[in-house]
């Protein structure tokens, strides 16, 4: 898990647009010292964050590096106020999934008096990975709010 700030101005946009999503390839930002910055592959924004991403946007840019993906889950243009949107996709589905695991398990002990080795094997995996990838967003969520006290 990695949580970067960029301060500069984003001069590179490609991607298409997807509904609420912005699927954007090898943003590149231009920093305050004048050195470019590259975010390589995918990276994704969503919701009021993807609306507001243009180029030659200036501010500071709050990126996410999650499990399996990067994001630009908040932005602080210079004139303006904060628009964040952290990531919580792997969260929820992960919570669902480890809700069905854990049903499965209570129901094979209770209809079969079995432990089924691999629901408890998925259900740890799952659980594991709702842990990380609320960590990731609650890490997010503290750091835009002590960005904000300094601001």
């Amino acid at each position: 898990m990695a949580i970067t700030i960029i301060d500069g101005t984003l001069i590179a946009l490609n991607g298409p647009r997807r509904g609420a999503y912005y699927y954007l390839r090898d943003p590149v930002f231009r920093t305050a010292d004048g050195a470019t910055q590259k975010l390589i592959g995918h990276v994704i924004a969503k919701g009021a964050v993807a609306d507001v991403l243009k180029p030659q946007l200036s501010g500071r840019f709050y990126v996410v590096q999650a499990l399996e993906h990067k994001g630009i889950y908040a932005v602080r243009p210079t004139e303006g106020a904060l628009i964040a949107d952290p990531p919580r996709g792997n969260e929820r589905l992960m919570a669902v999934l480890a809700a069905i695991n854990v049903t499965w398990v209570l129901a094979m002990l209770v209809l079969k008096n079995q432990l089924p080795l691999l629901g408890v094997g998925l259900l740890l995996l799952t659980g594991g990975v709702f842990i990380a990838s609320r960590l990731i967003r609650l890490s997010a969520l503290k750091q835009i709010a002590d960005d904000d006290a300094r601001h």
